[in-house]
């Protein structure tokens, strides 16, 4: 079963109407400490 990470603070690193890039502080299921886990936010797209 798959164990949630715990999240500490989030800032929006960048956004467009298309996109947002998000930098997130996280604390993992084992304890691993990430400060700038990059999260990329956006709608239903395709790329080709």
């Amino acid at each position: 079963m798959l164990r949630k990470w715990k999240l500490l603070s989030s800032k929006i690193g960048y956004s467009h109407p298309f996109f947002k890039v998000r930098e997130d502080h996280v604390i993992t299921p084992t304890g691993l400490e990430i400060n700038d886990y990059t999260v990329w936010e956006s709608g239903d797209v395709a790329q080709v």
